[in-house]
């Protein structure tokens, strides 16, 4: 009589799990990944364009293939993790755009780089529609909006660590004979930084015609 008076968590879908828990925490840290690989290829692109020796135009070419692939699988995807269910699925798919991300690191030239560029878009495309499915499953109806906010949370934060954890690695790897020096190709707009060098002088030499200025110098 007891048992039947105090239900358990599967008779009752409004009282809050530690699985519930373990699914939100999950797909947060899907989220976090996801946009973490998202955006630091875009904070090492000078790097990448002198090791493999491609154009701004190819580079932009490259990174707008990834949302083809991850726009056409949005919906063939979900239909799989409905098919062979969300758990089994959400593994494939992070699985699956961590191991062509990494692969980004042995590509030698831009069809290459497109193609891994195209399957890392396939392979991000589930990850949203399988963690809707997984928050409509496991948390109660109450909940979902507070869950689903907390999922996108994991995205934002992904985005905004990719900068500095990108910039760490560039500085650990990249050797330190390399000289820091601005050269042609670093500079988006020479025409505009050689105007701002001469006002900047100017001001300097304005200083420096002030009397009594070049005589404390």
């Amino acid at each position: 009589m007891l048992k039947d008076a105090m239900p358990d968590a599967q008779s009752d879908p409004e009282r809050p799990t530690r699985v519930r828990y373990l699914v939100l925490g999950v797909t947060f840290a899907m989220a976090f990944l996801l946009y973490l690989h998202r955006f630091c290829m875009s904070y090492a692109q000078t790097y990448i364009r002198e090791d493999l020796s491609i154009s701004n135009d190819e580079l932009s070419f490259c990174f707008s293939a990834f949302f083809l692939t991850y726009a056409l699988a949005q919906v063939p995807s979900g239909w799989m993790s409905d098919r062979f269910g969300p758990r089994t699925m959400l593994t494939i798919y992070i699985l699956v755009w961590s191991f062509f991300t990494a692969m980004m690191g042995l590509t030698v030239g831009v069809i290459s780089l497109l193609a891994v560029r195209l399957l890392v878009g396939i392979g991000q495309a589930g990850a949203y529609p399988t963690a809707a499915s997984l928050i409509g499953k496991w948390i109660p109806m109450s909940q979902r909006g507070t869950a689903s906010a907390f999922v996108s949370w994991g995205g934002r934060l992904g985005s905004g660590l990719a900068p500095v954890l990108t910039a760490s690695l560039i500085v650990f790897f990249v050797p330190i004979e390399t000289s820091p020096l601005l050269t042609e190709d670093t500079i988006l707009d020479a025409e505009k930084l050689a105007v701002e060098l001469k006002e900047a002088s100017t001001v300097d030499l304005g200083f420096l015609s002030a009397p009594g200025n070049a005589d404390q110098l």
